[in-house]
C-alpha cells in the first residue's frame, strides 16, 4: 500500500495541524503530468506562478477543506517549502524521492 500523503501546517493561534490522505485519485497524477510540461514547456512564466500552482495542485490532493493553497502559504514554513510540497507532487508521481532537478522549479 503506497504511504499516505502528509502535511503538518500552523493555523492563525499556533495550533499544529496534521493533515494525512491516504487515497490520491488517478486524476491527480494526471494533473501532476500536467503541471510537470507547463514548467518544461516553459508555460509557467515566474516563480510566484510556479509557486502558486504547486501550492494549488499540493491542496486539491487533500480531502480536507481546511488544506487550501491559503492555508498553505500562512502554515508552512518556507524554508520547508522544496521538501514538504515536491515531496508531495514526487509521491502523487509515484516517484519515492523528489527529483532534484524538478526540485528547482
Amino acid at each position: 500500500m503506497p504511504k499516505p500523503l502528509e502535511l503538518t501546517l500552523i493555523d492563525s493561534e499556533g495550533n499544529k495541524n496534521h493533515f494525512k490522505q491516504e487515497r490520491v485519485p488517478m486524476r491527480k497524477m494526471i494533473e501532476a503530468l500536467q503541471l510537470q510540461d507547463e514548467f518544461e514547456m516553459g508555460l509557467i512564466q515566474t516563480n510566484v506562478d510556479g509557486v502558486t500552482k504547486k501550492l494549488e495542485f499540493v491542496a486539491g490532493c487533500f480531502d480536507d477543506s481546511r488544506v487550501t493553497a491559503e492555508s498553505i502559504i500562512e502554515g508552512l514554513d518556507a524554508r520547508e517549502f522544496k521538501s514538504k510540497i515536491q515531496n508531495i507532487i514526487s509521491n502523487v508521481m509515484g516517484m519515492d524521492d523528489a527529483d532534484p532537478k524538478e526540485q528547482e522549479n
